[in-house]
């Protein structure tokens, strides 16, 4: 015998669905009718010309068309501190109402952990951001030209390996240390090249056979003829995940101490957010919805990524729930593990 719910239940049914579509529309009218007519301002980290500047008015140009109300947008750069000024503003002064939102610099999001929520000039906590989303996320490797006669890990140890170096830069201090302290190698840095490009160009002037911390998508886009041509190996890359276009060693995957492991991932986790935009905490949750609603539909939007294209800027988004678990993961790193991340991040 076949049974049939009840009509009180069906209409209830049919009554409560109904209202809960009323009650999205509704939300989904009050976010346009807010929208309409204002200007949500994109915050900059850094000053004109750079990486985060570029991508912090690439999303300028176009999240406006993704959002209720379609409102307009501007960018703005606000130096200073090594992005912690930024930081600050969106934290503790910037409208909480989602016409605020900025890019920050991917590393400040470890300070809180690293120095303590007192450390001077933290006045943020990672945690209570409204995170977006980010653009991209970074791959460092150690790369070593071929002229120099070492293809593998196993090969460089034992041997002192010069690499270019900016100096001062924490990144180069953190990759090099991570593979002599843990993994025995003897990567030694050269100071006083002014960048990327010195390194590269003395690299190919015999000066120096390495470089150490290179994001991958710098080299593949300004040295492509090292990859044609068979130049260089590329002896490990860094980040939470491998890359799966570099045929190179996963550096967690040559780590066999699970401390070693949780250490390597806690330094790198910011890698994987390396372009991040975040509205002010407290910013109201159908807003943020709506931010991340559009952001996540502006990445897959064929005008947006052929002007990424256009201008050399590789796109890798990383969601903001995803930027949520991953600080909520590396944020309770053990604290005599976060004091060897510190070692390893503060190492010369």
């Amino acid at each position: 015998m076949r049974l049939r719910a009840p009509y009180g239940a069906i209409w209830g049914a049919i009554v409560a669905a109904t209202l809960l579509l009323w009650s999205a529309a509704a939300r989904a009218d009050a976010v346009a009718d807010f929208y309409k007519g204002r200007t949500v301002t994109v915050y900059i980290a850094s000053g004109p010309g750079g990486g985060y500047d570029a991508y912090g008015r690439l999303l300028a140009q176009f999240i406006g068309a993704y959002l209720p109300g379609h409102p307009a947008t501007v960018a703005e750069n606000m130096t200073g501190a090594g992005g912690r000024t930024l930081a600050n503003y969106l934290y503790n002064k910037a409208p909480r109402d989602g016409t605020a939102i900025g890019i920050l610099q991917a590393p400040i999001v470890m300070d809180p952990l690293l120095y303590g929520k007192d450390a001077q000039g933290v006045l943020y906590d990672p945690l209570k951001f409204a995170w977006i989303g980010s653009l991209d996320q970074f791959t460092p490797i150690a790369v070593v030209m071929n002229t120099f006669g070492v293809k593998t890990l196993d090969q460089a140890k034992g041997k002192e390996i010069k690499f270019g170096s900016s100096g001062g830069d924490v990144s180069e201090r953190l990759y090099a240390n991570i593979l002599n302290t843990m993994l025995g190698t003897d990567f030694v840095a050269v100071p006083g090249y002014g960048g990327s490009a010195e390194i590269a160009l003395a690299m190919d002037r015999g000066e120096i056979p390495a470089f150490v911390g290179w994001y991958y998508a710098g080299m593949k886009r300004t040295k492509p003829e090292w990859l044609e041509k068979n130049l260089v190996t590329v002896l490990v890359q860094f980040g939470i995940a491998p890359n799966p276009e570099i045929k190179a060693p996963f550096i967690l995957d040559l780590l066999k101490n699970p401390d070693d492991k949780q250490v390597v991932h806690t330094a790198l986790a910011q890698l994987a957010m390396a372009r991040p935009f975040t509205a002010p905490p407290l910013t109201p949750q159908d807003r943020l919805a709506a931010l991340r609603t559009a952001f996540d539909a502006m990445v897959k939007d064929p005008a947006f990524l052929a002007e990424a294209a256009k201008q050399q800027l590789d796109i890798t988004p990383f969601s903001g729930r995803q930027i949520d678990a991953l600080l909520k993961d590396i944020y309770a790193t053990p604290p005599a593990l976060v004091a060897r991340v510190r070692t390893a991040m503060e190492a010369h």
